[in-house]
């Protein structure tokens, strides 16, 4: 395990310690569709992230995975 020393970023101003917010990543590639047809689902990721070593202030806002309808259309024979 590596220890990373905690760095205090401060204000120029106030000369408060600044916390900074996560940031999310780009999001990941959709996954292939839980189906061929008939309708199943696709799911695409992301990760919030906080720079190393620096004190860590709001999570990132918004959804961590996202769902989607794939291969909605009728299977043949049905």
């Amino acid at each position: 395990m590596t220890i990373i020393p905690m760095q205090c970023i401060t204000d120029p101003v106030t000369r408060f310690v600044v916390l900074v917010d996560g940031v999310w990543t780009t999001w990941s590639s959709w996954t292939t569709c839980t189906v061929t047809c008939g309708g199943g689902t696709g799911t695409r990721n992301r990760t919030c992230q906080f720079p190393l070593g620096v004190p860590h202030g709001h999570d990132c806002t918004g959804l961590a995975s996202e769902n989607r309808t794939c291969n909605a259309y009728l299977c043949p024979g049905l």
